[in-house]
């Protein structure tokens, strides 16, 4: 009964493990993906887009170009610094759980 409570308790880790790769490889893609979106609008509107990868300057570059003043980027800050945070570790620092 011992070694069955064992194994199963080190199975959830290992599970647990998997799961992290996982979300930081979901994280990677949907910072890539957004990444990827606002430079094909910018390129839209321009014919051309910046060689960054920060996308709060590329967002901040389409809000200038479309005119759209919103309060965007005040509103979604947060949550722009805490994907580029977890694609940052995702992609560099795989070792560290988010």
């Amino acid at each position: 009964m011992t070694e069955h409570l064992r194994r199963n308790a080190l199975d959830f880790i290992e599970e647990a493990e998997n799961d992290i790769k996982i979300l930081n490889l979901a994280v990677f893609h949907l910072e890539q993906a957004l990444q990827l979106s606002l430079k094909y609008v910018l390129f839209n509107l321009t014919g051309s887009f910046p060689k960054i990868h920060d996308v709060k300057e590329l967002l901040a570059r389409v809000i200038n170009l479309t005119g759209n003043k919103t309060d965007m980027m005040n509103k979604y800050s947060i949550h722009l610094d805490l994907l580029v945070e977890a694609y940052i570790s995702s992609r560099y620092l795989s070792h560290i759980i988010l």
